[in-house]
């Protein structure tokens, strides 16, 4: 028996061994390929940023930086518009990965999302300083045209001149998926397009 507790304590002694040194692998590929993400992040935000500075007008290319948007291993972004607010009703453009989609335009306005009176409105949210993050979709009936795809959204004001003309509309199908690190790169996004 003391034979067999001393075999016993070795092996589970290597195996103990094996599994730190296993752990310490995989924790050096996480942080390998973290960093790759960022890389790439960063280089899709420079991709953007020049596509700004040589086109004229947000409205020109929102569909080439939708794309851009929704191809971005950033986040999984379920839509991304752009909303207009001025005197007349607000206008909202939304795109998903197979391009424009008019049907889910025509369905926010149809649910009050875009008016200005509602609390919900997605033109009331545009007069802030700071960004609004929504994790309760499912609660509010004006964003029930996102689900049950979108769980999660993120409306990022743009001004011009200090005034107010838009925003850009993002839906995630992850509910924590605007966290302090995806406000930062928008945030980015955002002080280039009012540069523009």
């Amino acid at each position: 028996p003391d034979r067999a507790d001393a075999f016993g304590m070795r092996e589970s002694g290597r195996l103990a061994a094996f599994v730190a040194q296993l752990g310490a692998l995989l924790e050096r590929i996480e942080l390998h390929e973290r960093s790759e993400r960022s890389a790439r992040a960063q280089r899709q935000l420079a991709k953007i940023e020049r596509l700004l500075l040589s086109t004229d007008g947000v409205e020109a290319f929102f569909p080439l930086l939708a794309g851009l948007l929704l191809d971005s291993e950033l986040l999984p972004l379920h839509r991304v518009g752009l909303l207009r607010v001025g005197p007349d009703r607000p206008t909202l453009v939304l795109h998903g990965r197979e391009g424009r989609d008019p049907d889910l335009e025509a369905a926010c306005a149809a649910s009050g999302l875009l008016d200005p009176a509602t609390d919900s409105g997605l033109a009331g949210q545009v007069g802030g300083p700071t960004p609004s993050i929504r994790t309760d979709l499912a609660g509010d009936p004006a964003w029930a045209p996102f689900l049950p795809d979108a769980e999660a959204a993120a409306v990022f004001p743009l001004r011009r001149g200090g005034e107010a003309w838009g925003a850009i509309v993002c839906t995630a199908v992850e509910p924590g998926a605007f966290g302090p690190e995806a406000i930062a790169w928008f945030g980015q996004l955002v002080s280039a397009l009012e540069i523009a």
